[in-house]
């Protein structure tokens, strides 16, 4: 298969991330959780980025017109840490410096649509997009952090989980 888009040196940790990860602080994340990658869910968009200790690096591409977006702040800062689609064009993310300044920014450009606190951790929309999943949360495995009241509404102790409209499924301790 012929490659879509190569960028080059983009994951380039500096040698600071990397010695501090190998010597085992714990503050960092897993090395398989370094680099955040999404498609949007109509297949338009790719997303991807990574933070290193003081600076992050996000890229952006068009599927449709096969270009490179220009993607801007807010938008860029967002896509540095953890991120993922609500909706086709539209990205919640984390802000890392300020995470009172993390939100839902929209694509192509990076402009935000709403600004908002969200909880550290791993994000995953839900199949309910007004649902974000957040691993770990509070003293939840994975806690529901409702995008619409701007709140942990939910939480559970196992990590397998998802939630759409009233109805959710769980894993049990059995």
């Amino acid at each position: 298969a012929t490659p879509i888009v190569q960028r080059k040196g983009f994951f380039n940790p500096r040698m600071t991330m990397s010695a501090l990860y190998y010597m085992g602080f714990s503050y960092l994340p897993p090395a398989d959780d370094l680099v955040t990658m999404r498609f949007s869910p109509d297949s338009r968009y790719f997303l991807t980025g990574y933070r290193d200790l003081d600076q992050g690096t996000a890229f952006a591409y068009d599927l449709q017109t096969r270009a490179a977006l220009n993607l801007k702040n807010p938008g860029r800062k967002l896509a540095t840490s953890e991120f993922d689609f609500v909706g086709d064009d539209r990205v919640v993310g984390f802000n890392p410096d300020e995470p009172n300044k993390s939100g839902i920014f929209k694509l192509p450009g990076g402009e935000m649509v709403e600004q908002f606190p969200v909880p550290t951790g791993e994000l995953t929309v839900a199949s309910d997009r007004n649902m974000l999943l957040v691993r770990p949360v509070q003293k939840y495995a994975v806690g529901v952090f409702d995008l619409t009241k701007k709140t942990v509404a939910k939480g559970n102790v196992f990590e397998a989980f998802d939630i759409l409209g009233d109805a959710y499924i769980a894993e049990r301790e059995t």
